[in-house]
């Protein structure tokens, strides 16, 4: 569901049209700092890491105009951090 509100919802709705690379810039920004903050609402080390991986996110997004690939990306990073922290 986060793919969804994050990048289809976020994207569709706020920068629906084609903008210049500054606003796309500003998108994926906002985009990844509101990922951070609602998967860790303490301003902290954590919060920047979940910012930056919703900025990867919707740059995957808003390159492939398809949610699968940010959907499958999104998926596979909580797959390596699950079997990490399981060793």
């Amino acid at each position: 569901f986060e793919e969804i509100i994050f990048r289809g919802i976020f994207f569709n709705w706020f920068f629906s049209k084609p903008g210049k690379k500054s606003t796309l810039f500003i998108a994926i920004f906002i985009n990844g700092l509101i990922f951070g903050l609602l998967h860790e609402p303490q301003i902290d080390l954590f919060t920047i890491v979940y910012a930056l991986c919703g900025c990867v996110l919707a740059a995957v997004y808003l390159e492939t105009k398809d949610l699968t690939f940010s959907y499958v990306t999104h998926f596979s990073n909580n797959l390596a951090v699950f079997l990490i922290s399981s060793l």
